[in-house]
Formats: structure tokens, sequence, C-alpha cells
């Protein structure tokens, strides 16, 4: 299990993130499922805070809630603002607030540290 929150993986997901982030997608309405989009990214970062905070506990970070919570807010934003270059992609507030949340979740769920999933499934 150990292996899941690794430089590695985490890069690759990060990739993944900026990828979804700057490829032309259809919007939620077209799909037929309201705020479809939002949804989205709350759980992409959710996902990608859960990984950042748990690697970052793994590797001994200092501050690793704080530091993994920048982490993951400041490339939300900082995708936002690529996305106001883009023509078939713009700049959302509501976005920057989903990723804040999911990220604000994501935080919270460390393993092996008392947070909100206190199982210990990292030396297993």
């Amino acid at each position: 299990m150990k292996y899941l929150f690794s430089w590695r993986v985490l890069g690759v997901y990060t990739f993944f993130i900026v990828l979804l982030s700057v490829f032309p997608f259809k919007e939620g309405s077209e799909v037929g499922i309201a705020f479809l989009d939002k949804i989205v990214h709350f759980c992409m970062y959710a996902g990608l805070a859960f990984l950042v905070v748990n690697t970052f506990f793994l590797k001994k970070r200092r501050r690793f809630k704080m530091s993994a919570f920048f982490y993951v807010f400041l490339l939300g934003v900082a995708l936002e603002f690529v996305q106001v270059f883009l023509p078939y992609r713009g700049f959302e507030l509501a976005d920057i607030g989903c990723n804040f949340l999911g990220g604000l979740i994501g935080v919270l769920f460390v393993v092996g540290d008392g947070g909100a999933c206190p199982v210990n499934i990292i030396k297993s």
C-alpha cells in the first residue's frame, strides 16, 4: 500500500489533472448531468489532496497537511488562470471553490496519523 503514496504516483495524478484541465470537454449540461464539472473538480482535487497529504506524511515532511493543501490549492488556481488563455476553456470562480473544498476534504483523510481515517494501512 505504501507504493500508492509515492512521488511517482503523485506526479502521474498531477499530470492527469493538468491534462484534463487544458483539453476541451463537453459541458455537463450537454451530457445531461447538472453541475457535472463542479463534481469532477471536487473529486479530482479531493483525490489529489489525499495522495499529496499521505505522500508528504510518509516522506516525513514538516507541516505536511498545510503543505499538501497549498500544493493542491495553488495548482487549482494556476490551472484556472491558464484556462483564461485557452479559447475552448474558461475561468470560473466556482471551479476554484470546488477545488478548494475538494482539497480541504482530501487533506483531512490522513492514513495512519489519527486524522479522519486513522487506520494504519501504510505498514501492511
